[in-house]
């Protein structure tokens, strides 16, 4: 299992990410303190607190995880 760090500074960030997340051959899973929610989930996602930066989980290669950071680039926390 591999994670990332993201944030969302708007409701677009959130719209953008979940249609990018819904083109994965990968299963993203995004979560907050308490819970995860499938990346493509849009409702899911705003269960979470999203004010604060979430983890993404992800079953994938080292590869797969490079493309990744590449796709979701703009999202990243550093």
């Amino acid at each position: 299992m591999r994670e990332f760090t993201v944030r969302f500074r708007s409701l677009r960030d959130v719209q953008d990410f979940v249609a990018l997340a819904s083109r994965q051959t990968v299963k993203l899973r995004v979560g907050g303190d308490r819970f995860q929610v499938n990346a493509t989930s849009f409702m899911g996602i705003f269960a979470l607190n999203c004010r604060k930066p979430l983890r993404v989980s992800v079953d994938c290669t080292e590869e797969e995880l490079a493309q990744l950071m590449v796709t979701f680039d703009r999202f990243l926390v550093t």
